[in-house]
């Protein structure tokens, strides 16, 4: 952790930093890796396939945020279920969000924060919720979706079904079905 610090010239104390942890419903995020990979390495078939994750869901990936230092991991779920686990079991303070009421309710959402920190939400906050990843910066080819088409394809439910097979959802479910935060996030609503 805070593996740049020499870069930034100080390394803060671990004591008072509070981890804040966006979770993404993990069938909306298995495709978006795919598009925009960053760090994960996919396994061939994945990056040639236009219905990526179908069908290699059982691919094995790997993420090098170092070039020294590659894990990896038997699928994507187990890359979701591995990432998020290390902050929902960790025995520290954290604060985990899911990015899908960032999106629809951000002002709510941070009210909610403020609460649970102790504060209060100014009542002039501004939120930008406009152009924050849009256009082909941050390491995307193509262009990316901006709020409005965000709300309107995570908006229909019927979306997060789209890139996969009746066989990808069993193994889906078979993957993340006993993992607590795919059902405490209520990420596993017509997964099985």
């Amino acid at each position: 952790m805070f593996s740049n610090a020499s870069v930034l010239k100080w390394a803060p104390r671990l004591a008072s930093v509070l981890p804040l942890v966006i979770v993404k419903d993990p069938l909306t995020w298995m495709p978006s890796t795919c598009r925009h990979p960053y760090a994960v390495r996919l396994h061939m078939a994945q990056k040639q396939s236009k219905t990526c994750p179908s069908p290699h869901l059982a691919k094995p990936v790997s993420v090098a945020f170092q070039a020294d230092r590659v894990l990896r991991y038997d699928s994507l779920p187990a890359l979701w279920r591995d990432w998020h686990a290390e902050y929902y079991d960790a025995p520290y303070p954290r604060l985990m969000l899911r990015s899908e009421d960032l999106l629809f309710d951000p002002a709510g959402v941070a009210r909610t924060v403020c609460d649970c920190l102790g504060g209060d939400l100014a009542a002039e906050a501004d939120f930008v919720i406009e152009g924050g990843k849009k256009g082909v910066a941050f390491g995307h080819a193509q262009d990316t979706k901006g709020r409005r088409d965000a709300l309107a394809f995570y908006g229909d439910a019927t979306r997060r079904f789209e890139n996969y097979a009746p066989d990808d959802l069993a193994f889906v479910a078979a993957a993340l079905g006993d993992f607590a935060p795919f059902r405490y996030f209520r990420y596993d609503r017509g997964v099985s």
